[in-house]
């Protein structure tokens, strides 16, 4: 096996996590002397293609979806690709009935079109991939995957960084990145935000995402508390090194890159106890806390009183959340484990399918009402038979 085509749904240089997954992932497996070809809408800036030696090949979410598959379909024919590592991309779980190579499905969502895109056509993916324990239970029961082809694989990053790098500032650093949804618990910290308590006057919370204009004019009533918007990822990633905490309140994630990321510079994690891995990334009071999303407000004001009061235990804990770090969530034990699966496939292939379906693309930028509905159920459309003869 040495030519592995990895997809994404968004172009490598933006800014989602199921993008900075496909990315580490590449990138890793380009550095072992695989040669990569990487499945997205086009790019604007190319440099990390040429970087890691990685071809592009476009699927543009904009142009018929059969038109795609049909030349995906001749470009995987063409470049002898070994194995396919599928990142909610619609064009491979297509294609996948008509393919002779191993096809590996990540899943990355529990819900929403992104949990049945990595369920769809399952006889013809080799593994279900779940990146936390909740995302294999769902899949098993409500999507009746073989619980012996749904192996759970934690996310990881290629960063190998061997010191904290954070200046000793009056005020804890505390960082957010999220939009205003629930999922992603962006009301607790609101609350938490709202809640009167002595630690406010030594903390300096920086919010990156975008909020609705009444959210952030409550939030922004707290003098120690900043609006930053959206930003390109490398200022996230550089205000991220500068912080000393990081805050996730997500009810609902997979495996959360933003929170990898924090833990890659040894920034103390405050998360949550909500489905996904992010409780598991880390142990409770050792490389930071977790806290009940009950009291989440309570609980994390708590955690950062702790350790504004303690210095010599956030110094600490810093260090220890890096080393754990790099030793438990490097991408290349997450790339070992994948090869390990592409090597023993479970899907017999030696007679695919000549006609498939080829399905809209599910999440489309400019989506019309019916497509948000759909998008919300987890309802996956058709856009035509295509014939592969």
């Amino acid at each position: 096996m040495k030519t592995i085509l990895i997809s994404s749904p968004s172009e490598p240089d933006g800014g989602s996590g199921i993008s900075t997954y496909a990315k580490e992932i590449s990138t890793s497996l380009s550095n072992k002397g695989y040669e990569i070809h990487f499945l997205s809408p086009a790019p604007k800036d190319i440099s990390w293609l040429e970087q890691n030696n990685i071809t592009h090949v476009l699927s543009d979410q904009n142009s018929s979806q059969a038109d795609t598959c049909r030349r995906t379909f001749e470009y995987i024919k063409e470049h002898s690709i070994d194995a396919i590592i599928n990142n909610d991309n619609p064009v491979i779980t297509s294609l996948a009935p008509a393919l002779k190579c191993p096809v590996i499905s990540v899943g990355h969502m529990e819900k929403r079109t992104i949990a049945g895109l990595a369920a769809y056509n399952v006889e013809w993916m080799d593994y279900i991939v779940a990146i936390s324990n909740d995302m294999k239970q769902t899949y098993t029961t409500r999507f009746d995957i073989p619980v012996s082809k749904c192996p759970v694989i934690h996310n990881g990053l290629n960063k190998v960084i061997d010191h904290v790098n954070h200046t000793n500032n009056s005020k804890l650093k505390v960082i957010f990145a999220g939009q205003y949804t629930r999922i992603k618990g962006a009301d607790l910290i609101v609350d938490m935000i709202l809640t009167r308590h002595p630690v406010w006057s030594n903390i300096e919370l920086n919010w990156y995402g975008q909020l609705p204009t009444n959210i952030e004019k409550k939030v922004t009533s707290n003098p120690n508390v900043k609006i930053h918007g959206r930003v390109p990822r490398n200022i996230l990633m550089e205000r991220m090194k500068e912080s000393d905490i990081f805050l996730m309140a997500s009810r609902i994630e997979g495996c959360p890159m933003a929170m990898l990321e924090a833990m890659s510079y040894g920034v103390v994690p405050i998360t949550s106890n909500g489905k996904g891995a992010m409780q598991w990334l880390i142990d409770h009071g050792i490389h930071g806390y977790v806290c009940d999303l009950k009291n989440w407000p309570s609980q994390a004001l708590v955690c950062l009183d702790a350790l504004h009061t303690n210095r010599a235990l956030l110094r600490e804990m810093q260090k220890s959340v890096l080393n754990h770090f790099n030793e438990n969530h490097l991408t290349d034990n997450t790339t070992d484990k994948l090869l390990h699966l592409l090597s023993n496939p479970t899907v017999d292939r030696s007679n695919p399918k000549k006609k498939i379906t080829a399905l809209k693309w599910h999440r489309s930028l400019n989506s019309s009402f019916i497509e948000k509905v759909c998008w919300r159920l987890g309802i996956l459309r058709p856009e035509s038979t295509l014939n592969l003869e």
